[in-house]
């Protein structure tokens, strides 16, 4: 008898946060965009268009293991980290981790963690080519990328047959001068502890 899985429900509006923030990019001064730069969240006023792709979505968490903090994918333990976070949003880990004034965990978890984790998988998982290979943060690279939607048939048959050389371990071509931009150790054996925790 197959286990019962609880079906994922999503209060992640990022049809409407980037809404705003495309009315709000219209408004704001040099001044203010500088400043929202100078604290390294001005990226969050280019959100791309995601789609949100609950059906993904739901096959992805069903792969989450939480004693070991990661998703186990064909036998494979891929570990979503906060040092992965700061790599795919221009954000170091001690604003990831802030929990005073903005919090940007909250704003990570309730706006736009679902879209994260989407890119994290597309990161790690080498069968959707990113529109914008080159761009920086990283989650822009997928703007617009309307190849990446998965029905719920395709995301599990997706996830089912995925061969060995199609899952990565670690982010793909992180130079050391991106890294050290958001102060992201790659190379630890002990990784920060997964913002899913």
């Amino acid at each position: 008898m197959a286990p019962y899985y609880r079906p994922v429900t999503s209060r992640c509006y990022v049809s409407t946060f980037r809404a705003i923030c495309d009315s709000f990019i219209e408004v704001i001064s040099a001044e203010v965009e500088n400043s929202l730069r100078t604290v390294n969240i001005h990226q969050f006023l280019f959100f791309p268009a995601f789609q949100q792709n609950m059906p993904l979505m739901y096959e992805l968490l069903k792969c989450w293991d939480s004693t070991e903090e990661g998703f186990k994918i064909k036998d494979h333990l891929l570990k979503f980290t906060t040092d992965e976070v700061a790599i795919l949003t221009d954000l170091t880990i001690d604003q990831i981790l802030f929990n005073a004034g903005f919090r940007y965990g909250d704003f990570l978890n309730y706006l736009s963690l679902k879209c994260f984790l989407q890119v994290w998988f597309l990161e790690h998982i080498n069968v959707n080519t990113p529109r914008n290979p080159d761009s920086r943060p990283r989650f822009l690279r997928w703007e617009g990328n309307t190849n990446i939607f998965y029905s719920s048939e395709k995301a599990a048959h997706l996830l089912a047959t995925l061969k060995e050389k199609q899952i990565l371990y670690v982010l793909d071509g992180v130079s050391a001068e991106e890294a050290d931009l958001v102060h992201a150790d790659l190379t630890s054996f002990q990784p920060p502890p997964s913002p899913l925790k």
